[in-house]
């Protein structure tokens, strides 16, 4: 029981902080300026970010909660406490995760879920496009939202929700993206100039610039 109201409290937080900080994020899609479409997803990464701290501080309070609770309340609390002490045997006892791991789970099925998953890929890719035309965009959140995205898993120890959802959209507009670059280069510069681009783009990607 104890077990399964945690988890129904933070899927409850989770759904909440979704409808009010997520949905009304979304872009609207209706503009062709860049710099709109530059705020409006910048805007949806940074309610994922602020309900992504939001719900590990929360988790962290909850283990600080009931790590101090035997110290004010004497036997009740103590028993609460050995329960949730007990978290390692009971969960493997009864084939579930541990509450911490549960925590991402939850996160996974109710932020990172359709029709809010594609919005959020959407928006990164839009990122990255925006900014290889020219525009400055807020880096920092594009980061942040990825670094989510590498903690969670679909399954315990399998890929991340990067690796398996984000990645290869990732590299296949970017390999769409330089093979364009390469073709306009060869039609636009003599060979010098193109080895000197060419070589830049090299150092860029090695992190070297």
């Amino acid at each position: 029981m104890l077990y399964d109201g945690v988890c129904n409290l933070v899927a409850e937080n989770l759904a909440e902080l979704a409808k009010d900080e997520v949905f009304p994020a979304f872009p609207t899609g209706r503009s062709d300026d860049r710099m709109q479409q530059t705020q409006e997803g910048e805007m949806l990464l940074k309610a994922l970010r602020r309900i992504w701290d939001d719900h590990i501080g929360s988790m962290s309070k909850l283990r600080d909660i009931l790590k101090y609770m035997v110290c004010a309340w004497g036997l009740l609390c103590r028993v609460l406490t050995f329960i949730f002490r007990q978290d390692r045997v009971y969960t493997k006892a009864a084939e579930v995760p541990e509450i911490w791991d549960t925590g991402y789970i939850l996160f996974w099925k109710h932020i990172i879920r359709p029709p809010i998953d594609q919005h959020i890929y959407s928006a990164i890719l839009s990122q990255i496009q925006i900014e290889r035309e020219g525009y400055v965009i807020n880096r920092s959140a594009v980061k942040e939202c990825v670094d989510v995205l590498l903690v969670l898993r679909v399954d315990g120890d399998g890929p991340s929700v990067y690796k398996r959802h984000l990645e290869l959209a990732i590299l296949r507009d970017s390999e769409a993206f330089y093979k364009g670059e390469g073709d306009r280069l060869v039609e636009s510069c003599d060979a010098p100039e193109y080895l000197r681009r060419v070589s830049l783009v090299f150092y860029i990607l090695a992190g070297k610039h």
